[in-house]
């Protein structure tokens, strides 16, 4: 077997979707004016930040004192409706999970900028409009290159195709939030600002392909390698594994990929990574140190499920010792100054 431990977790039924019993009301008036049709913050209106900075007047600050706690209820409302969602599967989140944002703000959270940024509301509207001027080049670029996306012969179906082109573009972004590492140098203020933009864009996207991956699974099952190809299935998982804003569908996911990483029918490290991720939101744990967080500038992994052999785990789904792992972590994003999941 794959796996031991935790039956609760699989053996569960779904169950439908839970909404919270109280609603989140309309953002307040300065933010609403900044958000788009799909309530996203419009880059070309970023007067309701204003609020953030020291020298905001009374009204501004009031109005960011409202905003806050406009998001501070949104996060509070989606991390409710993620535990009924849970508790209808079976589980629950541990006792201090993150906070899981209705979708209404999680395009606004995104967006708000970095605490390096608001010392001088002068000073960071110079740096998002040089940010502004090079993401737009970098969105033209990327653009064309989803275009160009070429043919693949394992694009065996129309869901075989969606599936590539999503994780294309989910990619792109997320490759541009190493920008000051990986491209153009650039001040550390504007790179501050250009993170704003990817982040705000890998929201978008995240959103989107969450929507599609929950159309395929209720219509035609987890994508296997059988169904769309050993490229279009690898995709499919990634596009779960940044489904995290949803535990309850990685769940569901999960489970579907169980009896197919038996057979050879999905990808045993990638049930493997995904089982990481839903278990350290369930259980504060993780078996195959997939997950890493940052300690004196370096990698490390969060924290292991108790009396397991990780490198005899590892190697039953066909990865390398975890000390290699974390080796290569280091060597190819280099040291790291946050403490954030990989």
């Amino acid at each position: 077997m794959l796996w031991a431990g935790l039956a609760g977790i699989f053996l569960a039924q779904s169950a439908p979707t839970i909404a919270p019993d109280t609603t989140l009301p309309p953002p307040p008036p300065a933010l609403a004016a900044a958000l788009d049709s799909q309530g996203y913050p419009d880059p070309d209106n970023i007067e309701w930040m204003r609020g953030a900075f020291a020298d905001a007047s009374d009204t501004q600050k009031a109005e960011r004192a409202n905003i806050q706690h406009w998001i501070t209820n949104c996060s509070r409302l989606g991390t409710a409706e993620v535990r009924a969602n849970l508790a209808a599967m079976g589980v629950s989140l541990r006792q201090k999970p993150e906070a899981f944002p209705l979708p209404a703000c999680r395009g606004v959270i995104a967006f708000m900028p970095p605490q390096s940024l608001r010392t001088d509301w002068p000073d960071f509207h110079r740096a998002y409009s040089a940010a502004r001027n090079d993401w737009s080049i970098f969105r033209y670029g990327a653009k064309l290159g989803f275009e160009a996306v070429p043919f693949d012969p394992d694009w065996t179906s129309e869901e075989a195709r969606k599936l590539l082109h999503a994780v294309v573009r989910e990619q792109v972004y997320r490759g541009a939030l190493g920008w000051g590492h990986n491209g153009p140098a650039t001040n550390p203020a504007t790179l501050a600002a250009l993170q704003m933009f990817s982040s705000l864009n890998i929201a978008r996207e995240d959103a989107k392909n969450l929507v599609m991956m929950k159309r395929l699974v209720a219509k035609k099952g987890w994508p296997g390698i059988a169904a769309v190809g050993k490229t279009a299935s690898n995709a499919a998982w990634l596009l779960a594994q940044h489904a995290d804003r949803d535990p309850a569908f990685q769940l569901r996911v999960l489970r579907l990929m169980r009896p197919m990483a038996e057979t050879g029918d999905v990808r045993k490290d990638n049930y493997a990574y995904l089982y990481d991720r839903v278990m350290l939101k369930l259980t504060g744990r993780q078996r195959y140190g997939t997950q890493a967080t940052c300690a004196d500038g370096k990698h490390v992994p969060l924290p292991l499920e108790a009396g397991i052999d990780v490198d005899a785990e590892r190697a039953k789904m066909g990865m390398p010792p975890i000390a290699e792992y974390i080796a290569d972590l280091n060597g190819m994003f280099g040291p790291c100054p946050s403490a954030k999941a990989d």
